[in-house]
């Protein structure tokens, strides 16, 4: 088994000693390799032969490019910032924080446990849209969601499930049941 505390160690005292990376970044490195079961590389200064510290970040960034574009398929967005993996829902300019996890495994696991679910979650919350729910209260219901870039188009109408409603009529949460999201609104699992 692997010393994951000399292999941060030694990470940490690479990147002081390039000056220019945290010794948070680099643990996220060591982090990241460990979690996809990646040989840690000698990220000495000296190692330049291997990439060094800059070589094992482009792994990095390759690694959260790739688990990004996994998680937006189903509607997510991926960063990881100070070691902190944060897992974001949202239509770009709107997103809200969903999820954060210490490291990546663990939010590799909560996105593929999110993408076996049947289910897609409208963003009720989405600027680019306008919901209506001319039911009222229900489990289950008809929504109108408009485009607010061209209204004169008229609403789309969705049967879905309701998780909650407010006693306005107001609905708080609409699903559908399918296996590709509805073409209009953000929607994820």
């Amino acid at each position: 088994m692997a010393d994951f505390g000399g292999i941060w160690d030694s990470c940490g005292r690479a990147a002081d000693e390039v000056g220019r990376y945290s010794k948070r970044t680099s643990r996220a490195v060591c982090q990241i390799s460990l979690a996809l079961q990646v040989q840690p590389m000698d990220l000495s200064v000296e190692a330049e032969d291997r990439g060094g510290l800059s070589g094992a970040l482009l792994r990095v960034s390759d690694m959260n490019d790739g688990l990004n574009e996994f998680a937006t398929q189903i509607g997510y967005t991926v960063n990881e910032k100070e070691g902190v993996w944060r897992v974001s829902r949202g239509r770009p300019g709107s997103q809200k924080l969903v999820q954060a996890f210490p490291n990546i495994e663990t939010a590799k696991g909560w996105l593929e446990e999110r993408a076996q679910r049947v289910v897609w979650n409208l963003d009720l919350e989405d600027p680019a849209i306008s919901v209506r729910n001319p039911n009222g209260t229900g489990i289950t219901t008809v929504v109108e969601i408009t485009d607010q870039a061209m209204p004169d188009i008229g609403p789309l109408t969705i049967s879905g499930g309701v998780c909650a409603s407010l006693p306005s009529g107001e609905i708080s949460s609409f699903y559908v049941q399918t296996t590709e999201p509805p073409a209009l609104g953000f929607w994820y699992r």
